[in-house]
């Protein structure tokens, strides 16, 4: 083993050893704020119908979303055999919103290459991304109290065997 492998191989160890529930609500936060970024981005382009700004803004705000969100989605599969994205019910739920949200990342590169001073795709892509966003966080949210609630391992997040 080389000397970058071993050093990987204790940052994720280091990384596997964090409590579940803080890293899940730094997730959250970050869900939240993709949220935020969204929101204003649909503010924005109301407020300045005649600014490109807002346009640069709305398209940004998408791009940067969404590379994010299936970028550290792919970072946990290449890190964990046994990855879960979708941990809690309602997988095809996620699975719509993911899709959804690879569309609205799809429309708003396409409406850039073809007309960047286009605002309906970026509209309706901000706001698919603000709906993708509240399902990550309700994902959170229920990860988080189903630890604090002992139904889920805190180091590891996976359920525990309930009792029946």
């Amino acid at each position: 083993m080389g000397e970058g492998e071993g050093e990987m191989a204790s940052l994720l160890d280091r990384l596997n050893a964090l409590p579940f529930a803080p890293t899940a609500l730094t997730v959250g936060a970050a869900y939240f704020g993709y949220f935020a970024a969204a929101a204003a981005s649909l503010v924005c382009l109301a407020t300045a119908p005649d600014a490109q700004w807002p346009v640069d803004f709305a398209a940004t705000t998408v791009f940067v979303t969404s590379g994010l969100h299936f970028g550290l989605t792919a970072f946990g599969f290449a890190l964990k055999d046994d990855y879960e994205p979708y941990p809690v019910g309602y997988v095809w739920a996620y699975l719509f919103s993911d899709f959804a949200q690879s569309g609205a990342l799809g429309a708003a590169v396409a409406t850039r290459a073809l007309d960047p001073s286009h605002r309906p795709a970026l509209v309706a892509a901000c706001i698919v991304t603000m709906c993708a966003q509240i399902l990550c966080f309700y994902k959170t949210y229920t990860l988080v109290t189903d630890v604090w609630a002992g139904r889920r391992d805190r180091i590891t997040g996976k359920l525990l065997d309930q009792p029946r």
